[in-house]
This record gives structure tokens, C-alpha cells and sequence, in this order.
């Protein structure tokens, strides 16, 4: 990973040399893979960099950006990022609801992921396997298995099969806490009762 960031700087560099000006894409692309690298210090160079020779953000960069600040845990910097999307004009997608919530569940914030996982599809977008499957977790890593059983049954209705390594983590948390009796209704939730 880090062999090809050195390639895109020195693209980048080419570019500055034959005047070839970066646009959004470009400058998304950098972002993002600095950020999936886990150097989100560069990554906010590379936007800042963008600002300064007024290249159009759009919501890639903001979802590349919360996703950083997600990862890093910074939470509340994330949210800020977030609520500026409406005076950019840019409406919030699956990636940015997806980047969000995993921040608070990082943050062992099952509540607020839970709230925004709704919120999310209240917006018209389809939560994918990973957002629940964090979710689920997280809620039985904070010890509140009726919300981890809440979840996973919505998951079940919304016919996604939890793999294996869910499943295992899943009983075994219930199993240890003595709550398996919470596991019957995922029964009646598979069953369409």
C-alpha cells in the first residue's frame, strides 16, 4: 500500500510539473488512500491543498474524511464534518451514514449507532451486512443484548445470513452473560413469524 501512495504523490508531482491541474477525482483518490492507509495527517493535507487551488469538493471527500476521523475516533470531529455538509449543499449517502456509524461504534456508542443506522434507512439507503454486523457487536460488547437481538433480527428480516464468526461471537456473548433465552426469538424472526 504505502509503494503505491509514493506513485500517486509522484503522479501528482508530474502533473504540477507539466501543468496538468488535479481535479476532484484526483484529489479523492489521494484522500482516500491516505485515509485507508491510516495517515490521516496527509490526507487533510491533500484537502487542503484542494481548498487552495479551488478544486470542487464533493461528497466523496467528505465521506473520505469523516471515514478518517471515524477510524481515528475522533467522533466529534467527524459530526462536525458532517453537519457541514448541508452548507456545502451535499446530501449525505450510504458511505457517510456507514463512516458515521462505525465512529460510535468505535466509540461504544451502540445508542447513537442504532440511531443513525435508522436514520440512515428513514434517508432511503439499505444498510449493507458490515454496518449491522458492527452494530451487533457492538451492542453486545456493551453488555445490552436485548439491542445486540434487536438488531440481528433485523438483519435476519432484512434476509442477510450473519456468517459464521457473527453467529460465534454472537451465542457465545449471550451464552456467557446467561441470555440465550434472548435467542429464541431470533428463531420466530427466521421462521417470517
Amino acid at each position: 500500500k504505502e509503494g503505491r501512495m509514493q506513485q500517486a504523490n509522484r503522479l501528482l508531482s508530474e502533473m504540477k510539473v507539466k501543468r496538468v491541474v488535479p481535479n476532484t477525482v484526483t484529489y479523492n483518490t489521494l484522500i482516500y488512500g491516505y485515509v485507508m492507509h491510516g495517515d490521516n495527517g496527509t490526507a487533510w493535507r491533500v484537502h487542503e491543498g484542494m481548498v487552495k487551488n479551488g478544486v470542487e469538493l464533493d461528497i466523496i471527500t467528505y465521506n473520505a474524511l469523516i471515514l478518517g476521523l471515524c477510524r481515528d475516533g475522533k467522533i466529534k470531529k467527524a459530526v462536525h464534518l458532517f453537519q457541514q455538509l448541508d452548507r456545502s449543499k451535499l446530501e449525505p449517502n450510504a458511505s457517510t451514514f456507514s463512516a458515521l456509524i462505525l465512529g460510535h461504534c468505535k466509540a461504544q456508542n451502540s445508542e447513537r449507532a442504532l440511531q443513525l443506522l435508522n436514520v440512515m434507512k428513514k434517508s432511503g439507503f439499505h444498510p449493507n451486512y458490515d454496518t449491522y454486523k458492527i452494530v451487533i457487536s457492538t451492542f453486545y460488547k456493551n453488555k445490552d443484548f436485548e439491542g445486540a437481538v434487536d438488531v440481528m433480527k433485523e438483519l435476519l428480516e432484512m434476509c442477510m445470513a450473519p456468517d459464521k464468526a457473527l453467529l460465534h461471537e454472537f451465542f457465545e456473548a449471550l451464552s456467557k452473560a446467561k441470555k440465550l433465552h434472548l435467542a429464541e426469538g431470533l428463531q420466530l424472526a427466521d421462521k417470517g413469524s
